[in-house]
């Protein structure tokens, strides 16, 4: 799976792609214009959520996963994988194992 390094991060703040969600979230891209965040701006609340996806090297999305700010901290409350054959999406599995990031 290929991650990101924060080299490659830019924010679209920065860069003028997409700017926010319709919730007003900002979006985060990475050096192939692909999503891989979306939370909130500014320091994090109670009840606050983000979602990050990661991508294999063809640029298809793998992982989806969402986690909840509990006041002090990230807990991950869904992670969704995604199997692929070439093109065609054949499965979604979701794995939850709440807990701190």
């Amino acid at each position: 799976m290929h991650r990101a390094s924060p080299g490659q991060i830019a924010s679209s703040a920065t860069e003028g792609r997409g700017g926010t969600s319709d919730a007003g979230l900002p979006y985060t891209w990475d050096a192939e214009n692909r999503l891989i965040k979306v939370e909130p701006d500014g320091t994090p609340v109670n009840g606050d959520k983000k979602v990050e996806f990661v991508y294999d090297f063809l640029g298809r999305r793998v992982e989806k996963k969402v986690s909840a700010h509990n006041g002090t901290s990230w807990s991950v409350s869904d992670r969704r994988r995604f199997v692929w054959s070439d093109w065609l999406p054949v499965l979604s599995r979701t794995w939850i194992r709440p807990g701190p990031e």
